[in-house]
């Protein structure tokens, strides 16, 4: 069994930046977070991950996800897998 993981980076200064937008073109606090979730969807399916496991990584799912993981968002974190 394996894992597929990335880590972004969360920062309320790339809400400035017009082109850091996320899959629904709203500008992102998570820095290139649509590409991220673009790799993770390629390797799964690179690597025979079932159709339920690939659509779980939807665009809302991977950003409720990091939301979650975002302690402070007055602050820039790093955001990763526990």
């Amino acid at each position: 069994m394996y894992f597929l993981i990335s880590s972004t980076k969360f920062d309320p200064y790339l809400l400035t930046l017009g082109w850091n937008r996320d899959e629904s073109e709203s500008k992102s606090p998570f820095f290139l977070l649509n590409y991220h979730l673009d790799r993770l969807r390629d390797a799964a399916l690179k690597h025979n991950w079932t159709q339920h496991a690939v659509s779980a990584l939807s665009p809302r799912s991977v950003l409720a996800s990091c939301h979650q993981a975002v302690p402070n968002t007055a602050n820039a974190f790093k955001v990763h897998p526990p």
